[in-house]
Parts: structure tokens; sequence; C-alpha cells
């Protein structure tokens, strides 16, 4: 049974504020698309289709944060704000590594290798 380093957890809130509060609702609605992706509601509306577009959203304010955070410029290229989040996916991954389904999604999404 894989636990959660609550000792890393602790370093990496107090280092980066923002960023881990981003990273929480970010891993989250990763796990949400993974789970809801193909299934509808009663009423035949799209699960996954809402899980994505919050997902997009959270992705917004992840790279906000990481601006405030100073891990990122705000004008930085698209290839190096791809390769900080995939970076903080892996840290993230080894902090806590219970969130399985999220990190699915993040492989199939950034394409991780």
């Amino acid at each position: 049974m894989v636990k959660t380093d609550w000792i890393a957890a602790d370093e990496f809130r107090e280092r980066l504020p923002h960023t881990n509060a981003a990273m929480q609702k970010f891993v989250m609605s990763m796990a949400a698309v993974h789970n809801k992706r193909g299934k509808k509601t009663l009423f035949g509306k799209d699960k996954g289709l809402d899980a994505y577009r919050d997902f997009e959203l959270r992705l917004t304010d992840l790279k906000r944060a990481m601006v405030l955070d100073r891990l990122i410029a705000p004008n930085e290229t698209a290839a190096n704000v791809r390769d900080s989040i995939v970076f903080l996916i892996v840290s993230w991954a080894q902090i806590y590594p219970n969130w399985k389904d999220a990190y699915m999604f993040a492989i199939e999404f950034f394409e991780i290798s």
C-alpha cells in the first residue's frame, strides 16, 4: 500500500503555496475527466464534457499559480510551461501516489513517457 509523504507535502506547500492549492484542484479535475469520460447523465448530458471544461479551468488556474510562485514567467513559451507542469505532476505523484486515475489522464494528455 502506497502512502502520502507528509514531510514532502509540507515542504511543497511551504515553498509553493499558490501552486500547491492549484495542484490539489488540478489533480482532482484530471481524475474526474478520467472517470467521467464517455458517461452520460440520466437525461443524456455528457458528464465527460463538464469534467473536461473544469479541467481546462484548473489548468489555467495552475499556470497563474505557477507565475505567482515564480516557477514560470508570465510570457513563458508553451513548451516550457508544458515541461514545468509535467515536472509538477511527477513531483506531486511522488508525494501523493494514490491518484492513479489522475496520473493516467496526465500521461495521456501531456504524452508523458
